[in-house]
């Protein structure tokens, strides 16, 4: 994390015995806004005592129903090992692999925008080639990322990590001090490099992808989900109207977490609507 704490979180001392804070650079050694340059190096979180297997999530992916130790990992000659918990698997060849690659990247070369859906796709294909590569494969069955929490193995990613090193892909995604275009995606590579090499169990969890200008109007009633925000504008108003819809569907906070004013209110406006509606109900 790049700040001294998280503003919803109560301070670090109050939380230490459960919650522990690692700055970007204390990790990586150097500045970076680069999510990809963290993620590669979480096998350098056992300097911070994480344990060798964990769940890595993104700032919007939420847990929506109580999980078990067995929906993420499984044991196989005795080690404990990270499942992949997508059902959705793509069948790609190298010829299209690689006609897409080439047509992302023509396209990212005309936009101008940063971090865009095309630059999204042109390194979603870099991975998959790099992936086929790696395997010396002409076609290749890989999980689906689900844009949602995924289990992972820290052992898994220093031998990812050192196949980016010896690659041409090093400094665009190892040492980068950006989110650089020519950059292999974390999680797709994880998971069908992981996949591939070890053949994973596989074991679903429904999982959802929402945009923020969707998620008034959804019920948060999926174990794991994730709400995107970059790509819309957001009001104010939709705002207010988001953390009223989450206090409602959540409304029972942890001991960790700072209750804000907003969500106080929030809180409260839910409490006078619950009143109102029963006052209601009573007079029809």
């Amino acid at each position: 994390m790049p700040n001294e704490k998280v503003r919803y979180l109560k301070e670090p001392d109050e939380i230490k015995e459960k919650i522990v804070y690692v700055k970007d650079k204390d990790l990586i050694g150097f500045d970076s806004s680069s999510s990809l340059v963290f993620q590669f190096r979480y096998w350098k979180m056992k300097e911070f005592n994480i344990s060798d297997n964990f769940l890595a999530m993104d700032d919007d992916y939420f847990i929506g129903k109580p999980l078990n130790k067995t929906d993420f990992f499984y044991v196989k000659n005795k080690k404990v090992l990270p499942l992949i918990t997508n059902t959705k698997f793509l069948k790609l060849n190298k010829r299209y692999v690689e006609k897409n690659k080439y047509f992302y990247k023509m396209i990212t070369k005309k936009s101008h925008k940063e971090q865009s859906n095309q630059d999204y796709k042109y390194s979603l294909f870099l991975t998959y080639s790099f992936i086929m590569n790696i395997f010396k494969k002409n076609s290749i069955f890989v999980p689906k990322f689900p844009h949602n929490t995924i289990p992972i193995n820290v052992n898994e990613i220093k031998e990812i990590y050192d196949l980016i090193e010896k690659s041409k892909y090093n400094k665009t995604t190892l040492y980068s001090t950006y989110r650089h275009i020519k950059s292999l995606q974390f999680q797709t590579l994880y998971l069908g490099f992981t996949f591939i090499k070890y053949q994973k169990k596989v074991h679903s969890i429904p999982a959802k992808y929402i945009s923020f200008k969707n998620s008034l109007f959804f019920k948060f009633n999926f174990p794991l989900f994730c709400i995107n925000t970059n790509a819309y504008q957001n009001s104010e108003l939709s705002k207010k109207f988001f953390i009223v819809v989450m206090e409602k569907s959540f409304p029972k906070p942890s001991p960790y977490e700072i209750i804000s004013p907003k969500s106080a209110m929030a809180i409260n406006l839910i409490k006078q609507f619950k009143t109102k509606t029963k006052q209601l109900k009573k007079n029809i």
